[in-house]
């Protein structure tokens, strides 16, 4: 009996002994490899012996290795189809000092294609390359998770429509990208749009700290766009952060529909946060929509539950198309822009199709504009204002604005609740108009709280030729918003907060 106990526990050592062995071998086993242009692929890839190709490092290295990739340009076409696992990632890196160039100058390949392809590649890092001249899109990730874009210089995507973008993460329902990030990243210069997620499923994406210019947006392209998906909801963009990007002069390409940030609209979506973003020039509107209604891209209860909040556009106002939803903006500014809340709706739309029986969303509606400021210094050359096309239930349930500033250069008009059959405004700036404005629909109020305003810039804004939109001490806007969360009793003991859309 003795010896039986002895040989289970030495086997027992030697079992926990190998486990232990085989947890750490991917960690003592993780290499480090270089690539060089004076380097040779059936080197050893060491720092004296370099490889001499993006791709041969690509095929070779394994979860938990680095590939340090020097200066110089790389004209070819790179695949990425290994993963690396949570905590051993594989990562191709640069100095963006001094970096690597993978340059699609001379290199061949299908128009649908891309430069850069991450296949079913996850758990992998990009850091610090500079990647140009692509002939269609630069960089595509195609089903992978995990992923990471880092501080990458991306320019000159293609010359045609084909050009869809500079970064496209992208797939087929079933195997969606998720889980990743787009950071640091200067994405610039293409004819079709910048930063594009098409169909991620998975969600779960953070766009952070890029800068987004100069992309001009053909075939209906935007500098920023998180979209695109089917009716049935086997694609539900969801969770996606766009947080902190400087994006501007994008969508110069003529067409109609393009936008320098659109998100939604186009597919079954939902929890997208937009924060603290600087957006200005170029063409079209701020858009953030839960689905397209007239083509049955929303699904009560499932859609939307998006919030965009301190961020910042000059000459850009904000849309929304099919019908209002359960999108929030708050607290952010928007100066010298078109029109600055525009509500379309879409011919042929039931009008039980306004609504959502579903939503629960306290006493904010459906669709609430609170706390922001939209001001317009100079006069516009058309109507500018807050105002909602076609047959829209435009009730407390629907729509509702709270406690913002309005500013007019000039002709700031209000429409509300019109018609298809033409337009309604009426100039807001007018003795008595806006006052009747707010009181009208009693007792579902369409605008409570706000503040129309005759001050002009120099007393609302530290430096309004610099867009240093900070608010001056004679501003009206000072203390005139709304407490987003409450606490539910003024006792100073209170332990319970309502937090306005915790959803």
């Amino acid at each position: 009996m003795t010896r039986i106990q002895k040989t289970t526990k030495t086997s027992a050592i030697l079992f926990c002994a190998v486990l232990l062995f085989l947890g750490l071998a991917g960690q003592a086993f993780a290499a480090t490899y270089y690539v060089a242009k004076t380097g040779s692929d059936s080197a050893d890839g060491s720092q004296g012996s370099p490889w001499l190709t993006i791709q041969h490092a690509a095929d070779t290295a394994t979860a938990g290795d680095t590939v340090n990739v020097a200066a110089g340009e790389y004209h070819a076409q790179v695949a990425f189809t290994k993963s690396g696992t949570a905590g051993h990632p594989i990562i191709f890196q640069t100095d963006p000092a001094d970096p690597a160039i993978i340059d699609g100058e001379g290199v061949s390949f299908s128009i649908w294609s891309s430069l850069i392809r991450l296949d079913n590649a996850s758990y992998l890092t990009l850091s610090g390359f500079k990647v140009i001249n692509s002939l269609t899109t630069s960089i595509q990730i195609n089903n992978g998770t995990h992923d990471q874009l880092l501080n990458l210089d991306v320019s000159n995507s293609g010359t045609s429509y084909a050009a869809t973008g500079q970064i496209v993460a992208g797939s087929d329902i079933g195997s969606p990208p998720a889980f990743s990030v787009i950071s640091g990243c200067k994405v610039h210069d293409s004819p079709g749009g910048g930063i594009t997620m098409w169909g991620v499923a998975g969600g779960y994406w953070l766009i952070e700290n890029n800068e987004v210019y100069n992309n001009a947006g053909y075939a209906n392209w935007d500098g920023v766009q998180v979209g695109v998906g089917d009716a049935t909801g086997g694609i539900q963009d969801n969770h996606v952060i766009v947080k902190n990007n400087l994006i501007y002069n994008n969508a110069t390409g003529g067409g109609e529909g393009q936008d320098n940030l659109d998100l939604g609209a186009h597919a079954i979506n939902h929890h997208f946060l937009v924060e603290g973003n600087d957006i200005y020039g170029g063409n079209g509107s701020f858009k953030l929509n839960s689905g397209n209604a007239f083509e049955h891209h929303y699904r009560a209860g499932v859609s939307s539950f998006h919030i965009a909040r301190f961020n910042r556009f000059t000459g850009i106002g904000y849309s929304c198309y099919g019908f209002p939803s359960p999108t929030v903006i708050y607290n952010n500014t928007f100066v010298d822009a078109y029109h600055t809340f525009a509500q379309f709706s879409q011919e042929d739309l039931p009008h039980d199709s306004y609504g959502d029986s579903t939503y629960t969303g306290g006493d904010t509606g459906r669709q609430n504009l609170k706390n922001n400021i939209f001001f317009q210094e100079s006069t516009s050359g058309g109507y500018y204002g807050v105002f909602v096309y076609g047959d829209v239930d435009v009730t407390y349930s629907s729509v509702r604005l709270q406690h913002n500033l309005y500013r007019s250069g000039g002709n700031l008009n209000m429409a509300w609740g019109t018609d298809n059959a033409g337009y309604k405004y009426k100039e807001i700036t007018l003795p008595g108009v806006f006052q009747a404005y707010q009181n009208s629909s009693a007792p579902d109020y369409p605008d409570t709280g706000s503040i129309l305003t005759t001050t002009d810039a120099s007393q609302n804004f530290v430096g309004y030729a610099t867009k240093d939109y900070h608010l001056t001490s004679t501003s009206p806007a000072i203390d005139a918003g709304m407490a987003l969360t409450t606490a539910t009793s003024s006792a100073t003991d209170s332990t319970t907060l309502v937090v306005d859309r915790a959803s």
